[in-house]
């Protein structure tokens, strides 16, 4: 059905912004590579971290980092 495509696809988008905060070491630079704005990215790891009771970016002056 749409919506549980809808629903993969969003996964895979967090996966990919997962992947990116992990490889730039910032935030910032992970939204770009994922071709999306800085307040969508940390709007979409605050729903992440809702959703899991989990906190999963250490954010630091020089960036973020996987938990």
């Amino acid at each position: 059905s749409n919506d549980s495509l809808r629903a993969e696809l969003e996964d895979l988008r967090n996966l990919r912004l997962l992947r990116a905060i992990k490889e730039r070491g910032s935030l910032t630079r992970a939204a770009a590579a994922c071709r999306i704005t800085q307040p969508s990215a940390s709007a979409r790891i605050a729903r992440l971290e809702r959703m899991t009771g989990l906190s999963l970016l250490a954010r630091t002056p020089g960036g973020s980092r996987l938990t």
